[in-house]
């Protein structure tokens, strides 16, 4: 049986969307808790993004050894101490933090993405992935208003950095919901282990008998549970 679709929904809500977050928020954090002029700001954060060409490495990574949920986990972990470093600002460049966080983002977005897809049956795709749309752009219309409202009570940009921790752990802990519940370590399968799984338990249907031309009727393979 596959891993409940929901779970790995509420791991993208936390995971993916507060890290698109904090990509909105570093050049204010830069610029105002580091230092930095505006335009600077802007360069560095800008490397976030551009560390994003290091995922498909990482999917590669993951589709020749398996163990995504592990990948998944692991970065979201490390992506998490980071924010505490930059927190407590110690004596390590903010360039660099920057760019580690986007590589552990990149690992993440692609693991998720790819996680996801695997807890639904493929007549459930095109509906998964639309759920999965709303989600995520729920978190990206939820959180920055509770990030921005923090900002606003402390009156600095610092402790946004806690607030990311926070919802990471969050992600870190369905994670390890998702490890409990699958018992078949579908979501740790590399990606030739996962397309046997899969053709292994999609039924074979039958020629039409009859002459008459009939459409086909192919049931769906192994439901998730959402």
């Amino acid at each position: 049986r596959r891993p409940p679709f929901w779970l790995q929904c509420f791991y993208i809500f936390f995971g993916v969307s507060i890290l698109t977050t904090s990509a909105n928020f570093f050049p204010y954090f830069l610029h105002h808790e580091r230092g930095m002029s505006f335009e600077t700001a802007g360069r560095v954060a800008s490397l976030f993004y551009f560390s994003f060409v290091f995922a498909p490495v990482a999917g590669a990574i993951g589709d020749a050894i398996g163990h995504r949920l592990t990948i998944q986990s692991n970065a979201t972990a490390v992506c998490a101490a980071l924010f505490v470093v930059l927190y407590v600002d110690a004596p390590i460049s903010a360039i660099l933090l920057v760019c580690l966080i986007g590589l552990t983002f990149a690992t993440i977005e692609q693991t998720g993405y790819t996680l996801l897809s695997r807890t639904f049956p493929p007549d459930f795709e095109g509906t998964g992935f639309g759920i999965m749309s709303v989600v995520l752009n729920g978190g990206l219309g939820v959180i920055p208003v509770i990030v921005g409202h923090l900002k606003t009570t402390t009156h600095n940009y610092n402790t946004q950095n806690i607030a990311y921790v926070g919802f990471l752990g969050a992600g870190l802990a369905v994670s390890a919901a998702l490890a409990i519940v699958d018992r078949n370590d579908i979501l740790n399968l590399t990606a030739d282990e996962f397309n046997a799984w899969a053709e292994a338990r999609t039924p074979v249907v039958a020629a039409p008998t009859s002459s008459r031309s009939t459409p086909s009727s192919y049931g769906a393979t192994e439901g998730s549970s959402i």
